[in-house]
């Protein structure tokens, strides 16, 4: 609803159970700089990029765009919590670790992944944060048209995917609860990207050509 001066204000109704997320995404949605137009000078330098949000969210495609147009190393969080040649074994938790922060300490950097305590290791170094929030059904549908990964198979597969579509149900440091508590308490400049509009709208800010 709008005020008597036409500005628009949040409302709800007497009977609607609105948590106090859902207000502050609101508030997001009215502020986010990526509503509008991003001043591509704001985008210069070197950057630090941390990506976060759901499996299937589009996380490894704007970390690719981000790494080429910037020339900065990318690194997906996959790759550094899983031992290679599979999804079925997990690195030594201290070893991952050890890994993020070695790729954070570099000068430019973008990270993404859905391992939010992997991604707090490289949270003191980051200088932009990136919250991909979509909906699980159409994360679901991104997965499932993707080409099967070396080393996945048909197994591991339909587990990814149940394990996608329970993003804002399960409660640890990989679901969207967890990334909020991120997304919340990171106190440098934040993104939150709900729509591939947004997104294709972030990543043009740093189009300098």
């Amino acid at each position: 609803m709008r005020n008597r001066r036409g500005t628009e204000v949040y409302s709800k109704s007497e009977n609607a159970v609105v948590s106090q997320f859902e207000f502050w995404l609101w508030v997001e949605s009215r502020h986010s700089p990526f509503r509008g137009r991003v001043r591509k000078t704001e985008m210069v330098g070197s950057h630090r990029i941390l990506i976060l949000g759901n499996s299937g969210s589009g996380k490894s495609w704007l970390g690719n765009k981000l790494a080429q147009r910037l020339k900065a190393p990318f690194t997906e969080l996959d790759g550094l919590h899983w031992v290679p040649g599979g999804f079925n074994q997990r690195r030594p938790a201290d070893e991952a670790k050890d890994a993020v922060r070695n790729a954070a300490a570099l000068d430019a950097w973008i990270i993404e992944g859905v391992f939010g305590w992997l991604a707090r290791e490289a949270l003191s170094r980051t200088t932009i944060l990136v919250w991909l929030v979509i909906p699980e059904d159409e994360c679901v549908g991104n997965l499932k048209s993707r080409p099967i990964k070396s080393g996945e198979d048909q197994e591991s597969r339909s587990a990814l995917l149940q394990w996608c579509s329970e993003y804002k149900t399960r409660k640890n440091a990989n679901s969207y609860l967890g990334h909020l508590d991120i997304y919340e308490g990171f106190v440098g400049e934040k993104h939150l990207l709900s729509t591939r509009d947004e997104i294709e709208g972030f990543l043009s800010a740093f189009d300098h050509g």
